[in-house]
């Protein structure tokens, strides 16, 4: 009885902890990928005006 309720509970938290580290993971790949566009498009108007 009390391994199934301990499953019951397991289950979803390990679902909710992969979807939350899913989230976090797609997060960060945008929040990189729109610094790093921010970044180059800085050094190339550098490299134009120079």
């Amino acid at each position: 009885m009390l391994m199934a309720s301990y499953v019951d509970w397991f289950i979803p938290l390990c679902i909710g902890v992969s979807f939350i580290f899913a989230v976090t993971v797609v997060i960060l790949t945008v929040a990189t990928l729109v610094f790093r566009d921010r970044v180059n498009k800085k050094y190339d108007r550098g490299k134009f005006s120079g």
